[in-house]
């Protein structure tokens, strides 16, 4: 019987990595660093690119003169691993159409990582790019910054109030987490991993808010991080503006009455306008006007679920349309 299983268990690993069916692909080339960090610190740490951040290399911290610099900040959404021409990627977008009616040269920073959350954002910011002369920081909030890994779990040091970073690779039942065999074998087995990612979407069914125990402390971090860049702009003189991006089917799931992998946009959305509002900061809101469009379909690539090209098209229009309107980047 033993025998059989690991003849089957064999032949299945053999086959899924014949077949490159992998459900856990890197979308970068990054470390991973696990490091107790303080918010409010300067000595925060996070993962990050292995040969750096390639705007600190590209982009000098004095402005060049008639120049207009914004600096944006995101996660995979913003980074959009899936658009392979950099130039159908939604911040391209942007800037390439701010140059074409601005009489301003118009450079564009990034700090985007897949996984990312506003926290890390920040912390990124705070220790890399506090030098550069800004004009302007965007901040593209994705609804699972509040809800995925990493978390950043309070405790008391020696009276100092502190925050730990989980990474979260793999998407694990918690009951089995600290199982060094089961996590043997989520790391080494491609098989392994296929039927972990389906017993814990099984899992999620059941689990409910069990799983969304830390969401209290993440929103905490995460105001903590928002109020953290608000003083900065201010002490450094730039404008400072967060853009909601939820899943591009939003209408789909209002409609059916669905919330992405326990995720729900609205409610992420309604929490981040109300901190936002209370620090006078600049909101975009992509959730009405992805509620009038018709064909949502068309704007997810749904094997990575992420915006398809024709939703960067999307982000990119309403996006730069608010800029003007809000007079937040020069024109003519």
């Amino acid at each position: 019987m033993l025998f059989a299983l690991v003849i089957f268990f064999g032949l299945a690993e053999t086959m899924m990595r014949m077949a490159n069916k992998d459900v856990y692909s890197d979308d970068y080339d990054g470390k991973m660093i696990l490091s107790k960090i303080k918010v409010s610190s300067d000595k925060d740490i996070v993962y990050e690119p292995e040969d750096g951040w390639k705007d600190l290399k590209k982009y000098p911290k004095e402005k060049p003169e008639n120049t207009f610099r914004i600096l944006m900040l995101g996660d995979s959404v913003t980074e959009a691993p899936n658009i392979i021409r950099q130039s159908r990627k939604f911040k391209y977008i942007i800037r390439k159409n701010i140059s074409d009616l601005s009489d301003k040269n118009i450079e564009l920073l990034t700090v985007a990582l897949p996984g990312y959350s506003t926290v890390q954002e920040v912390a990124v910011f705070r220790r890399y790019f506090r030098e550069h002369e800004l004009d302007l920081v965007i901040v593209n909030f994705i609804s699972n910054d509040l809800y995925s890994y990493p978390f950043y779990k309070k405790e008391n040091i020696d009276g100092t109030e502190k925050y730990v970073f989980f990474s979260k690779k793999y998407r694990q039942i918690p009951l089995l987490r600290k199982n060094p065999l089961y996590m043997l074998f989520v790391k080494k087995s491609v098989f392994f991993r296929f039927v972990n990612e389906r017993a814990y979407n099984i899992y999620e069914k059941f689990a409910g808010e069990k799983e969304i125990k830390h969401l209290d402390l993440n929103k905490d971090s995460t105001a903590r991080a928002i109020y953290n860049l608000k003083l900065m702009s201010r002490e450094d003189n730039f404008e400072l503006m967060f853009a909601y991006i939820p899943s591009m089917d939003i209408k789909k799931q209002v409609e059916q009455d669905k919330v992405n992998r326990g995720i729900n946009d609205i409610e992420v959305r309604d929490w981040l306008k109300k901190v936002l509002n209370s620090m006078k900061i600049t909101f975009f809101d992509m959730v009405p006007i992805l509620m009038e469009y018709d064909n949502v379909e068309t704007l997810v690539n749904y094997r990575v679920a992420h915006p398809s090209e024709e939703g960067h098209k999307i982000i990119a229009k309403e996006m730069l349309d608010f800029l003007i309107e809000n007079k937040l980047v020069p024109i003519g």
